[in-house]
């Protein structure tokens, strides 16, 4: 994972590292401007964070009481998402589920497939998209199911017989998918249709990967990044000419105070933050370090 840095208000620069879990204090719940509630949090260095009071108003945080939060992603602007610790569920771990009801719902494929609705904990009804061939299970019976991921509050279960990737599509592993001829759209952004091994089908967003010049029917590498918010594999496709921890030479487009930004082979403008560089000179040539592709666009550190 990437170590990232974040300035306080005091200065002080905290080491921010995807993945990693860190303690933070819940100062206060504020309601702001728009009417939305929030939990206000300190991490260690003082600097406050908001988090989102409909989405855990069920989890029993206590002003003042430490929070352990999971940093899930920080974005190019340098937000940070974070996820706090579920006070009952832990991610990997397999639980016992209340069985409400079957039903058949459309999914975003516009296909029909079939779901259980089983209770969590706290009450709150869990969807999971069953294969065909499930047995009918009984009102109340509890039904044993793996906690896949937990994202924004929300559960997200894996069963023996449910519509899963689990087993097929491993995090950090490289996968073949057959790019299918439908695309679809979902508010307003187009998405390709990729079909894995196991005929589960998944998105992924048309716009940063059109200079790949994808056709229908081919086969497409890709990296499967995490599980996303939306219970969807977030997938990375292999890049044309980029290949993750190697090197390659970058022109010099741009220079500020704090940054210099450089274009990649497809004229995508990236910013790279800088530290103790060589003299930046804008029209030559610079080596960069490919550390990881992200929808589309290498990120880059100095060699």
């Amino acid at each position: 994972m990437m170590a990232m840095r974040k300035d306080d208000n005091n200065g002080i620069k905290m080491i921010w590292e995807e993945g990693q879990w860190y303690p933070f204090r819940l100062h206060a719940e504020i309601v702001l401007p728009d009417g939305e509630k929030q939990y206000l949090l300190e991490d260690s260095s003082g600097t406050k964070h908001l988090l989102s009071y409909e989405h855990y108003k069920d989890y029993g945080f206590l002003k003042g009481r430490e929070v352990r939060l999971r940093l899930d992603k920080i974005n190019c602007s340098g937000k940070l998402f974070l996820e706090p610790e579920h006070p009952v569920y832990k991610e990997g771990d397999s639980y016992d589920f209340f069985f409400i009801r079957t039903e058949e719902r459309e999914n975003i494929f516009g296909e029909t497939e079939l779901v259980w609705l089983v209770l969590d904990a706290f009450n709150h009804e869990i969807a999971i998209p069953m294969t065909i061939d499930a047995p009918e299970a009984k009102e109340g019976e509890p039904i044993r199911c793996r906690v896949s991921r937990i994202k924004k509050g929300k559960i997200y279960l894996s069963h023996p017989m449910s519509k899963t990737s689990e087993g097929v599509l491993k995090e950090g592993h490289w996968l073949s998918f057959y790019l299918e001829p439908d695309q679809v759209e979902i508010d307003g952004i187009r998405y390709y249709i990729l079909s894995d091994p196991g005929n589960q089908k998944h998105l992924l967003k048309k716009l940063p990967f059109l200079p790949y010049g994808f056709e229908a029917g081919q086969s497409i590498v890709c990296k499967v990044v995490k599980w996303s918010n939306k219970g969807m594999y977030i997938l990375e496709p292999e890049h044309p000419l980029y290949r993750e921890g190697l090197d390659y030479t970058f022109e010099i487009v741009g220079l500020t105070e704090n940054n210099f930004s450089v274009k990649d082979v497809f004229g995508n403008i990236i910013e790279i933050e800088k530290q103790n560089n060589p003299p930046i000179v804008i029209g030559e040539r610079i080596a960069l370090k490919v550390f990881e592709i992200r929808k589309g666009r290498p990120v880059l550190f100095l060699s």
